[in-house]
């Protein structure tokens, strides 16, 4: 009967190794070399049989070659980036775009292609964009993601679209809650009052225009000064008025 065994070369080695080292194993029962790569490149097998002979048994061992391709990272169809918000701290992660093989390589990004983001944001190796942008607006830009396979590195590169989304105006209700104007008399004039600059904040610094609905008739408000003013109407303009404030 013959006995066998099998030793494997990684790539760029210069000793046979258990095929452990590989991801590997062998079964000599049924010789069969089974399991999952943990690198990529040629393997070299050397494989021995040796006859059973009792007084002087021989061995022969021939070497056996197996290219073990490397997977590269590949973008996802359909996937995107959420949108970041201007004026603000955020990131969004590029590694969400892609499928990586589960070969353990990691990913390492960068720009290409001769394109940039917009000032105040970072592509990090890792595939983070993080920053403060303070421009609003849709960027395209191209990138490439590389794995860390020493043999045979894989990439992928895709044009990339970014929105940077202008923040809505908060309403500042730690100052401002249940604010109320001041009571009206009908066929009175009202005293002015000038809204608060404050009671609206926006965290980009942008200029705010402000407009109020639901004033009764006879009332108006100056955009410009915040002042609601006049003289409520006699007709229909007893009773609780809901005024809408918007900035």
């Amino acid at each position: 009967s013959l006995t066998w065994s099998v030793m494997v070369k990684l790539p760029r080695g210069t000793e046979f190794v258990s095929l452990a080292e590989a991801g590997l194993s062998f079964d000599a029962a049924t010789r069969t070399i089974s399991g999952t790569p943990s690198l990529s490149g040629t393997l070299t097998f050397a494989v021995s049989v040796t006859d059973a002979a009792s007084d002087a048994p021989k061995t022969a061992t021939h070497e056996v070659a197996l290219v073990v391709a490397n997977l590269p990272p590949a973008f996802v169809d359909g996937t995107s980036l959420p949108p970041l918000p201007k004026g603000a701290a955020g990131s969004v992660d590029l590694n969400d775009l892609v499928n990586n093989p589960a070969d353990g390589d990691t990913l390492t990004w960068a720009l290409t292609g001769g394109t940039s983001l917009p000032a105040g944001l970072t592509l990090n190796a890792d595939g983070t964009i993080s920053g403060v942008s303070a421009t609003s607006g849709t960027y395209t830009f191209e990138v490439t993601v590389t794995d860390s396979d020493s043999a045979n590195p894989g990439s992928a590169t895709k044009t990339i679209t970014l929105t940077v989304e202008n923040s809505v105006p908060a309403f500042n209700g730690d100052d401002y809650a249940g604010y109320q104007l001041p009571q009206a008399i009908e066929g009175a004039a009202y005293s002015p009052i000038v809204l608060p600059a404050d009671m609206f904040v926006d965290i980009n610094g942008d200029t705010l225009t402000w407009s109020v609905s639901g004033l009764p008739e006879g009332l108006s408000f100056d955009p410009v000064t915040r002042t609601i003013s006049g003289t409520p109407a006699e007709v229909n303009a007893t009773g609780t008025v809901t005024v809408t404030i918007t900035a």
